[in-house]
């Protein structure tokens, strides 16, 4: 954290804070470094702290469990299941048009099954945007097939 400050007041021109007189700023804020454990999300690391409520933590725990047993439920179906785990990089216009592609490419659907099933993350704003599910009816449209998107609890995938 001293390393980040003392290059950002470099780039400002301004001389950085000595060791000492940074620690004691940094104590006179009443800050802290956390950081949080592989796989806890925000809203458990809030509920951990007491800055989230029982009532939301608990909530937020029933979902997270739906949607793993749905993910469970669709890994052994018949259907056709594709999950996508995202990083942020592409915009909310190039997403929908690389899944659209890639759904349009495993059409028609093998006999077994009735519908394809896309389960993502939930993580990236590209999941939810409109522009996907719009650009997705045309092609359940045309090909009579159903296309359905399921979303992870976020922080939970």
């Amino acid at each position: 954290m001293k390393e980040k400050h003392k290059k950002v007041m470099r780039g400002t021109g301004v001389e950085p804070l000595s060791s000492c007189t940074f620690l004691q700023v940094f104590e006179e804020q009443n800050l802290s470094l956390y950081t949080l454990k592989k796989g806890e999300c925000d809203l458990c690391a809030a509920f951990n702290y007491g800055d989230l409520s029982q009532d939301q933590y608990d909530i937020h725990q029933q979902k997270k469990r739906e949607a793993r047993e749905e993910n469970d439920s669709d890994k052994v179906s018949e259907e056709c299941v594709y999950i996508m785990d995202l990083q942020s990089g592409l915009t909310a216009n190039e997403f929908p048009t690389i899944i659209t592609s890639f759904v349009r490419s495993q059409l028609p659907l093998p006999d077994h099954a009735n519908k394809s099933i896309l389960n993502s993350d939930g993580c990236c704003y590209q999941d939810r945007n409109t522009t996907l599910s719009n650009t997705l009816l045309p092609v359940a449209m045309t090909n009579n097939v159903v296309i359905e998107q399921e979303y992870l609890d976020k922080g939970h995938a």
